[in-house]
């Protein structure tokens, strides 16, 4: 009986841990590099008009994954705003690629290290 028990239990793991591979496949399969924008504020002022444009389209820029990732960084000047509307300006950018979390500048990285909320002197 616990021979039959612990087998159930082998498999049930095996299809969840199958499961989760197949998700996190798909995944994969639909990621696509960009760069987060960093503000002086986290918190938006007004706050409505973040809430009716929508945050991930207001901080995100997309990059061209056809391009040498090399060439984000220019992708992602070429395309960086002084500021973000309710948010302020603009202190630096994150590269997120497939696997590694890329900082563009000694700020971004500080503030990342540092936590959202606070300030950078």
């Amino acid at each position: 009986m616990k021979l039959a028990l612990d087998q159930t239990v082998r498999e049930i793991e095996l299809a969840e841990k199958q499961e989760a591979e197949a998700r996190d496949k798909i995944w994969w399969e639909n990621f696509r590099p960009h760069a987060i924008i960093l503000t002086e504020r986290t918190v938006p002022s007004p706050m409505f008009v973040a809430a009716i444009v929508g945050v991930e389209k207001l901080f995100r820029i997309d990059l061209d994954p056809t391009q040498a990732p090399v060439s984000f960084v220019r992708q992602a000047l070429d395309r960086l705003s002084e500021g973000v509307i309710a948010f302020g300006k603009t202190v630096g950018f994150v590269i997120i690629l497939r696997t590694v979390v890329k900082y563009s500048d000694t700020c971004a990285s500080q503030r990342m290290n540092r936590g959202a909320g606070n300030r950078l002197p």
